[in-house]
């Protein structure tokens, strides 16, 4: 890696943390200087503009939770572990020694981007999107297994999974103790388990 993309990175690994404590809109350019100890005509000879730092930023902090997701389920011999991996996954990213203390960077971008940063907004979506179809890729090789009756719905599977986890780490936030999303992996590995237990006495 040459000096010029070291120091990129080193950027990016900055303020993605900046921006995912304070919000895009509250970061000034002389927050980002501070953080990363570049002049702005120094940040500005890798990133066109502040938007365009915003949206690399979030690219690279969505890339480690997605990095993080693929190794937790690549060792897993079932496609139902491959799942719950997914949820501990998740959690563990943000307990264990978190690189994003202040939580989902793609929960807090939504929640900020709204309507009024359409760019930023649309990289958010599409991260989840990322997210749903690994789990709703999950729960297909579950039923083609045998593991899952055909009667789940993939769809479904995700939206609960999805909306545990963030919930979860918006409590986990709001009241700075991760057992919350501890409490979430439980009920999501009970959730899978249960599935299975009543696809089983049903045969």
């Amino acid at each position: 890696m040459s000096k010029g993309d070291r120091t990129r990175q080193n950027i990016l690994q900055k303020v993605a943390v900046l921006f995912n404590e304070r919000g895009y809109e509250a970061t000034s350019m002389q927050d980002i200087t501070e953080v990363t100890g570049i002049q702005r005509g120094g940040i500005y000879n890798h990133f066109a503009s502040k938007e365009a730092l915003a949206l690399e930023t979030f690219e690279y902090a969505c890339s480690i939770l997605s990095q993080r997701l693929l190794q937790g389920i690549h060792h897993q011999q079932t496609a139902l572990d491959q799942l719950k991996a997914i949820a501990t996954t998740f959690a563990e990213l943000y307990i264990q020694d978190s690189p994003f203390p202040c939580g989902c960077q793609v929960l807090n971008t939504a929640v900020e981007a709204k309507r009024q940063m359409l760019p930023l907004r649309q990289k958010a979506q599409e991260a989840m999107n990322r997210l749903r179809d690994l789990i709703v890729k999950a729960v297909h090789r579950a039923i083609e297994r045998g593991e899952l009756p055909e009667t789940m719905q993939a769809d479904v599977v995700a939206a609960i999974f999805i909306s545990t986890l963030e919930g979860a780490m918006l409590l986990s936030v709001l009241y700075d103790d991760t057992t919350y999303l501890q409490h979430a992996v439980n009920h999501l590995h009970w959730y899978i388990d249960t599935s299975v237990i009543d696809s089983k006495s049903s045969i």
